[in-house]
């Protein structure tokens, strides 16, 4: 039996023997440090480790706070990484080397203090006139997230600094936004905010003064199309029509939530855009195409009469009394 009193020097003699043994290339890196914080993520780093291999190796981050926990699995030549952090409180830090069958020693633990959480705004926002009463807004996603993102806020303001609140859209994929019924002369001011489950960004903003604007033939637009959901009122006609015959038909009883086709229209901006589109589509060896009639309002429309089938859909972008066709698109629907 062991003496009491000897009892931690037994240990520390059993530490020393197991560190003798210890896989040398599961040893944690060293010189955990922090490189810097970008929104809400924060960089940091560490000594490169040297492998004989590394098949089957992987590095693992641990950061944590009083509350919660994150791990994260970077490769094992990896000198740094960007990691999500826990705002406005102490950050603890540390790195090891895992393989599937072993965990090595975590490093040593650095400890920051984490800065408030900072929410990415959309990027890169641009205002474009279509027509004499339109523009057309276009932005790029956050270039970091901040938790996952929901989507975006909408606001314009008028020289009298009135605001309007357009819209929020819920898909943190579209990234345009028509906007009609403006006024010639009058600057206006636009914003977008990112709508994140960590909170709401400070806006990016553009100004834009409408000029005037004769019509004239449209240049090519081109389309995106994706299948969804949706119970909004079915916007297709009965009968059919050529692209020049632009027709409107709301079918106000029909509000089931369906399988639609989603067609996004893509104007030129680079020449004349137009102001409006329409949408024409036909099955497969049909004659006649059909039209969905004209939109003014959004950038898309939604084709509800669809049937799991091939179908031919072209857009047309318009301008006045002139029109412009896209190229047709073969579209399986189902």
């Amino acid at each position: 039996m062991i003496p009491l009193v000897l009892i931690p020097f037994v240990c520390m003699l059993l530490m020393y023997i197991f560190c003798l043994f210890e896989d040398e290339e599961l040893r944690p890196p060293c010189g955990l440090h922090v490189l810097g914080f970008k929104g809400c993520q924060v960089q940091i780093a560490w000594n490169p480790m040297v492998f004989d291999d590394t098949l089957d190796k992987h590095i693992i981050i641990n950061l944590w706070n009083y509350k919660t926990s994150r791990e994260y699995v970077v490769d094992p030549d990896t000198v740094s990484a960007m990691i999500s952090f826990l705002p406005k409180t102490k950050n603890f830090v540390t790195v090891s080397v895992r393989t599937s069958t072993k965990c090595g020693k975590p490093s040593d633990v650095f400890i920051f203090q984490a800065p408030a959480q900072v929410i990415p705004k959309p990027r890169n926002l641009n205002a474009h006139q279509l027509g004499n009463s339109s523009v057309l807004l276009i932005w790029e996603k956050p270039e970091i997230s901040a938790g996952a993102l929901r989507g975006y806020s909408i606001h314009y303001y008028d020289q009298r600094g009135r605001r309007r609140s357009l819209t929020t859209k819920s898909n943190q994929c579209e990234i345009r936004h028509l906007i009609s019924g403006l006024i010639q002369g009058i600057p206006y001011f636009f914003s977008v905010k990112t709508i994140s489950v960590a909170g709401i960004s400070e806006p990016i903003t553009e100004e834009i003064i409408l000029k005037p604007h004769v019509s004239s033939k449209p240049d090519m637009p081109t389309f995106e199309h994706e299948i969804v959901e949706t119970d909004l009122f079915d916007l297709d006609l009965e009968e059919p029509c050529s692209s020049s015959e632009i027709l409107t038909f709301i079918d106000e009883n029909n509000t089931t939530k369906k399988k639609a086709l989603k067609v996004t229209w893509l104007p030129d901006l680079k020449g004349n855009p137009g102001d409006r589109f329409s949408v024409q589509y036909r099955k497969k060896g049909e004659s006649i195409f059909r039209c969905s009639g004209v939109e003014e309002e959004r950038n898309f429309i939604l084709l509800t009469t669809f049937h799991d089938n091939d179908y031919e859909v072209y857009v047309t972008s318009v301008d006045g009394s002139f029109s412009n066709d896209s190229r047709i698109q073969d579209i399986r629907f189902l």
